[in-house]
């Protein structure tokens, strides 16, 4: 526990430093999002890749120290219409019912070990005034059943090495993602080209 409150200290203190922002735009794909970064003493220790398409988004956060990976979060956020509200039709000029959906999972690690692994969800449906930030507040963090530790940790030391590419139209071989692209929850299908290259 005392090593999971560590982790956690060096999360807050770290969020406290300034932070890099590198945005991009997929207008071909309807995709937009940001590379963000916070260094200390000339070295990588957080990072956040987050893309936003038509219906939701996704993100992986990292928290380093001395080169190694502590801490992962995850999200995957998503909304569709209600289609089980038992309102009566909208009318013309008014919004929709909606569902939103939010999932985190939360890795905490030691090296190459696992020291926990969390995950909560949460709902909200606009028919019932539910907001999905208060709902995921109350949702209770729980073991995730089979944490994949190892795949984890590839991505996000993939992502600790990357920075934004300028080559587009030959993305380099070393790439992280595809252009503009990122797994769309729940499809494991990937979109456009890469904007990620390895740093020299």
């Amino acid at each position: 526990e005392k090593k999971i409150q560590h982790i956690r200290a060096t999360y807050r203190r770290v969020l406290a430093l300034p932070v890099k922002d590198l945005p991009f735009d997929c207008a071909e794909a309807d995709f937009t999002g940001s590379f963000q970064q916070r260094v200390e003493g000339g070295q990588l220790v957080w990072a956040r890749y987050d893309v936003g398409y038509a219906h939701g988004s996704s993100g992986f956060e990292l928290l380093m120290d001395g080169g190694q990976v502590l801490f992962v979060l995850t999200h995957a956020d998503s909304w569709h219409f209600d289609v089980d509200s038992d309102l009566p039709e909208t009318p013309a000029g008014q919004q929709s019912p909606t569902v939103d959906s939010v999932h985190q999972e939360r890795y905490y690690f030691e090296g190459d070990t696992v020291l926990r692994a969390l995950q909560k969800s949460a709902l909200a449906r606009s028919v019932k005034e539910e907001k999905i930030d208060a709902q995921l507040d109350a949702a209770v963090n729980e073991p995730i059943p089979k944490p994949d530790g190892p795949k984890v940790l590839q991505e996000a030391r993939a992502i600790a090495a990357a920075k934004p590419s300028t080559s587009v139209e030959s993305p380099p071989s070393a790439s992280l993602r595809t252009q503009c692209s990122i797994w769309m929850p729940g499809t494991g299908r990937r979109y456009g080209r890469s904007v990620w290259a390895r740093r020299p």
